[in-house]
């Protein structure tokens, strides 16, 4: 009965880990994004960048 909690407890906790990082990954990969169109990259716009150059 022991081994099986303490199964469980390390199973709960490497589930936390796991979705930590998936939702560490998912921000990461938005803000990526966000600053990448921010900047133009994904959608160009060189004309102004262009002109300003």
């Amino acid at each position: 009965m022991v081994h099986y909690q303490k199964m469980h407890v390390v199973q709960a906790i490497h589930t936390r880990v796991v979705q930590d990082m998936l939702g560490g990954l998912l921000v990461c990969g938005l803000a990526v994004t966000v600053l990448m169109r921010h900047s133009g990259a994904i959608q160009p716009n060189w004309a102004p960048y262009a002109i300003e150059a």
